[in-house]
């Protein structure tokens, strides 16, 4: 098994586990606040797939002049967003393009060395390993506040 063919599957069965905690969310919980000052569930979800986007699209390809504003923890409220399926849809569509790129490299790729537009560097595979921590955690933020809402998260 290839590298990128370990990472696409690492993330898959994170993924996967993100999806099946949003499956569990009543719709009327989606806004839900713990405590002021905290994320509801959809500006968790929007923040994954907000940093996903421009890890891939502004770091990696350059296609974006900025990252996404849901990274950046703006522009909640104004994201189309009205169902949990919704949710699901934008981090599809975010994924597969992280898939396509992915699948277009070879594992020499993966240690490529990436500057950063603030100066710092990373290597490919190192960029997607973050992210997907990342997801992991925010993941977990999501589980904490089913959990507060007395819903029994999936298990792994």
């Amino acid at each position: 098994m290839s590298r990128i063919e370990i990472v696409l599957a690492e993330w898959a069965r994170a993924r996967g586990t993100l999806l099946a905690a949003l499956d569990t969310l009543p719709e009327e919980q989606r806004h839900f606040v713990p405590r002021p000052g905290l994320w509801t569930p959809v500006q968790q979800v929007l923040h994954i797939a907000g940093a996903e986007e421009g890890w891939l699209r502004h770091v990696l390809t350059g296609e974006l002049d900025d990252w996404p504003p849901a990274y950046m923890g703006t522009a909640f409220e104004l994201e189309p967003v009205s169902t949990v399926a919704s949710l699901k849809v934008l981090l599809g569509e975010v994924h597969a393009r992280t898939e396509t790129y992915l699948r277009g490299l070879t594992d020499a790729d993966l240690e490529r060395v990436v500057e950063t537009s603030w100066g710092q560097t990373y290597t490919v595979e190192g960029i997607f390993r973050y992210v997907m921590e990342h997801e992991i955690h925010h993941r977990g933020e999501l589980y904490l506040i089913l959990g507060l809402l007395g819903i029994d998260v999936p298990g792994f």
